[in-house]
């Protein structure tokens, strides 16, 4: 019963109105009531038989409760809604007989009435009710049954940027000044780490010890699967997210509905491990899977410059002969007027580098070595 992994950013919510910002796992789409409208018919019958099914042969991994054990992914709640909402039943009846349930040692070898019972009991489970009608067994009969979407949640990676309400928030964005990143607002996290010394720590005091329990979720919105590690910066009520594959989105940090969408095309193959991006001024710097650093708009996700950093000389091949590999990896820190990226190497003998570019012409300024070069100090030794 394996599915692909997936990305998403979660914001939580307690049962008091509060910004959690100094602990934002990945997981974003408003969270509305569902809706059963379309419903797949399955038979009381058929969902009580498959509980009993499920606990024997899926429950080992998936959980009791249809929560999800280690890799495993769970069956229930909003991984649910996010993998198989809007998509035919026997998408997800598929998946069912993808994996070897316990104790059986084949894919697919208990039978299609058992994985029906078992698709049955996992859609009643997640607020589908029962009919009179019983849910086909045949994948083919399942192709026509559609599991509802959630009413109001949009699931799509590449939904739409939603109008309603965004103009209002971006025009009134104040500019991201160097006294706001030195000394930054509670209400705001505009560094990665939040502040220049790295603390990664929010004084905001709604969540305690004695509430945390309470947290559920506020909304959710898909992301494009990819091993993406960013940390979200908010600035004013929009969150700006750095995600795969080389896409930069603003939200609306109250509901999670996408502001403005920057998606970049890089020559190869996108990078899904950079960590983030950068504020100053009326800006957003994002990194990019070939070497270049971009300063979009703060406003509109509209390009301003695009700086592309051009890598030393340097032989084909690495110290154990593999390809030379430059990457970003890190956000880029602003400093001033200047956007400080740091280049890594892997397998590059003269090691990774810093460059600073120019924060309003998008100009490389300077450039750093974290290996000397031969007639700098330290460089012959």
């Amino acid at each position: 019963m394996a599915s692909r992994p997936t990305a998403s950013l979660r914001i939580s919510s307690a049962r008091r109105p509060f910004f959690f910002l100094w602990a934002l796992p990945l997981c974003l789409a408003s969270w509305a009531s569902p809706s059963w409208a379309d419903a797949p018919s399955f038979t009381a019958d058929q969902a009580t038989k498959g509980k009993a099914l499920y606990q024997k042969h899926c429950a080992l991994c998936h959980g009791a409760r249809l929560e999800g054990e280690q890799v495993s992914p769970a069956l229930t709640g909003a991984r649910f809604d996010q993998m198989w909402r809007g998509k035919s039943a026997s998408v997800l009846s598929f998946h069912l007989r993808r994996m070897p349930p316990e104790p059986v040692d084949a894919p697919g070898g208990l039978g299609d009435e058992i994985y029906t019972n078992i698709l049955a009991f996992i859609l009643q489970t997640n607020g589908l009710a029962p009919g009179e009608a019983a849910l086909p067994t045949d994948l083919a009969s399942l192709e026509d049954v559609t599991i509802p979407a959630v009413e109001g949640a949009a699931h799509e990676p590449d939904a739409p940027v939603v109008a309603a309400g965004q103009s209002e928030l971006l025009n009134k964005l104040p500019a991201v000044t160097d006294a706001m990143l030195r000394s930054p607002s509670p209400d705001d996290w505009l560094l990665p780490s939040r502040t220049y010394d790295n603390q990664t720590y929010s004084p905001l005091d709604q969540i305690k010890k004695d509430n945390v329990e309470f947290l559920t979720l506020a909304w959710r919105a898909p992301l494009r699967d990819g091993t993406s590690m960013p940390m979200p910066l908010v600035h004013a009520g929009v969150m700006y997210l750095l995600t795969f594959p080389d896409t930069a989105l603003a939200l609306d940090a109250s509901n999670g509905q996408v502001l403005w969408r920057h998606r970049y095309q890089p020559q190869g193959s996108p990078s899904s491990q950079k960590m983030g991006l950068a504020l100053q001024g009326d800006k957003v710097f994002m990194p990019t899977s070939d070497l270049h650093v971009l300063a979009l708009s703060a406003k509109t996700g509209e390009l301003v410059w695009d700086h592309k950093i051009a890598p030393p000389a340097a032989p084909p091949k690495g110290s154990r002969g593999l390809p030379i590999s430059y990457q970003l990896r890190s956000p880029p820190l602003v400093v001033g007027d200047k956007v400080i990226q740091g280049v890594t190497a892997s397998f590059v003998p003269m090691g990774g580098f810093a460059v600073a570019i120019d924060v309003a012409s998008g100009k490389e300024a300077w450039r750093f070595n974290t290996i000397a070069r031969p007639g700098e100090p330290n460089g012959d030794s």
